[in-house]
């Protein structure tokens, strides 16, 4: 009865949504508590987990580079949020494959406008399920697409570590083989907005959310190319950015979990994260 429940329910989104391309979600497989679905967006179906929650906060969570050990579609988030009071909505990058391990969510030849419609469909999934609270959480290039997110959606926390602010100043081989493998190596296909974090949110409508950034302070690369120009203020001036910096490891190292759920849970509870409208 619960599976028929959610099936029912994510083809209701489905088909209010209008991002997707058929009226209905294949639901593919259930693990526990949560349901795993496609939502077909332009040329590709875009994998998701869904685990609900008893709580009126909804956490979307994108997934940095892929290991080399899982299998895919690859959702993460999973033991982070568990004991916390969130439903969980974590999305597969439909541009990670075997050979090609991290794709920001920046989109593909057949999905060039990925950044906008996972917005629009994640802004209809907060509203139909009926969530009051709204936070998006990724490392890396999940960071990134966490960013972009809070450039298109309204009140909406992202809460990001070690991001990417502009994916063409990432490392050139990673780029070049981004753009090869998932844009046919014409980079002049990707949209400008979907690079840049900045360029996004000076071409978006002002959202009034918030940003909570978590950065190594070791990590020179990230520090100097990414993390300067939120610093600088260069978002836009309807986001409230706080840092949270500090000495992690040497290079491109994350917080202990402990530390990241500690500050997930205080998004949560209201005590960090706040827009400058609800401030």
């Amino acid at each position: 009865m619960m599976e028929e429940a959610l099936l029912t329910r994510a083809r209701s989104l489905a088909s209010e949504a209008h991002v997707v391309t058929r009226a209905a979600l294949d639901l593919a497989v259930h693990l526990g508590p949560s349901v795993r679905f496609k939502v077909p967006m332009e040329g590709r179906d875009v994998w998701m987990e869904y685990e609900p929650s008893d709580s009126k906060a909804l956490t979307v969570v994108f997934h940095a580079a892929a290991p080399e050990f899982v299998k895919f579609p690859w959702f993460s988030g999973r033991r982070l949020l568990r004991r916390l009071p969130s439903a969980r909505l974590s999305i597969a990058d439909p541009s990670v494959t075997e050979t090609l391990r991290i794709g920001w969510y920046a989109g593909n030849k057949d999905q060039p406008h990925l950044t906008e419609n996972l917005a629009r469909f994640i802004d209809t999934f907060r509203h139909n399920t009926g969530a009051r609270k709204l936070i998006a959480f990724g490392v890396s290039s999940g960071g990134f697409a966490s960013l972009q997110l809070a450039t298109r959606v309204n009140d909406i926390t992202a809460v990001v570590v070690n991001p990417q602010t502009d994916i063409r100043k990432y490392y050139p081989g990673q780029f070049s083989k981004y753009v090869d493998q998932a844009w046919n190596g014409d980079s002049a296909l990707l949209p400008t907005t979907a690079a840049s974090v900045i360029e996004n949110a000076h071409q978006s409508k002002p959202t009034n959310s918030s940003v909570v950034y978590l950065q190594n302070l070791q990590d020179t690369f990230h520090v100097k190319a990414h993390a300067a120009p939120i610093h600088a203020g260069k978002i836009d001036t309807a986001t409230s950015v706080t840092f949270v910096e500090d000495n992690w490891g040497e290079g491109h190292v994350v917080p202990d979990k402990a530390i990241m759920s500690a500050v997930l849970k205080d998004v949560l509870d209201g005590k960090m994260g706040a827009s400058r409208a609800q401030a």
